[in-house]
């Protein structure tokens, strides 16, 4: 089946280090739990003005966020209430956290 996509690249790796090669990106996200707003990585590698969207929160229950941001900034709105898969890596869960 051919989608007519040719702007899609693809990158096996830790998730919560983004693509410091290609970015800064428009838009990131992220489809897993994350313990807090990752700000190393949007601060890095999000657009001055892009828009980001993860579950933040525990990983028995979370929010769904959007967070924007403004220079060295970054401005976090709830969506929802919402349950994802942990986010593993340098700014998701530690090993072994239940």
């Amino acid at each position: 089946m051919d989608l007519s996509c040719r702007n899609v690249k693809f990158k096996l790796g830790d998730g919560t280090l983004g693509w410091p090669e290609v970015a800064p990106f428009d838009r990131i996200l992220i489809t897993a739990s994350a313990p807090a707003i990752p700000k190393t990585l949007f601060t890095n590698q999000l657009k001055d003005g892009g828009l980001a969207i993860l579950p933040v929160g525990t990983q028995q229950e979370q929010m769904l966020t959007a967070v924007r941001r403004h220079g060295d900034r970054l401005e976090s709105t709830n969506i929802s209430l919402c349950r994802f898969v942990p986010l593993i890596g340098q700014e998701g869960w530690p090993p072994g956290t239940p």
